[in-house]
């Protein structure tokens, strides 16, 4: 496989991701310069890494994409961090270090899978598609969106994005469809 990626040619897919069964638990999120996150169990990462924290309260300046330093097997500096509060609850930490492909996500996590993008387009530096609806989606909530060149193998199905902001995100499925709607910006809005 030679990495390369055609938005309008490739059989592009969308999965809908629950991340609990992929995410670390955080349990703490230092309020100082940088911020320091503990996890609940061994986060298994590098220094330089990237790692991507949702759902911290308190301390918001914990969540969102980080480049990492390892203090210990449950902590990690977020480099170019400042905290902005005390840590109050809640967060998930995902290592973005490694995932290239569909497999890289635990098949658990995967809550549903769309049909291939209709109306793939490129308008300058911004990648768009009509709507893309998932059918009487149920399960666990919906904290991420994948994008992905499907090849029918998921060790060879390549991710292309990963979304886990947007409108309606978490989305918590009641066996209704889903859709998700592309703004002007190539970004989307998940709806039921």
């Amino acid at each position: 496989m030679d990495g390369q990626i055609s938005w309008t040619d490739d059989d592009i897919k969308a999965a809908l991701i629950d991340l609990d069964p992929w995410a670390l638990q955080v349990t703490d999120a230092s309020n100082t310069n940088p911020v320091i996150v503990t996890t609940a169990s061994p986060h298994g990462m590098s220094d330089g890494g990237l790692v991507n924290i949702q759902g911290v309260v308190g301390n918001l300046r914990a969540n969102g994409l980080h480049e990492v330093v390892v203090v210990g097997p449950l902590e990690l500096e977020l480099v170019g961090s400042s905290g902005n509060g005390d840590y109050i609850s809640g967060g998930l930490a995902v290592d973005m270090s490694s995932p290239e492909f569909l497999d890289d996500i635990p098949t658990i996590s995967v809550v549903a899978t769309s049909e291939s993008l209709e109306g793939a387009r490129i308008e300058g530096p911004v990648a768009y598609a009509d709507p893309i609806r998932f059918e009487d989606v149920t399960g666990p909530v919906v904290r991420a969106v994948v994008i992905f060149k499907n090849t029918n193998n998921p060790t060879t199905s390549r991710l292309i994005g990963y979304f886990d902001r947007g409108t309606n995100l978490p989305l918590t499925p009641n066996g209704f469809p889903v859709q998700l709607n592309w703004n002007n910006q190539g970004l989307f809005k998940l709806s039921q």
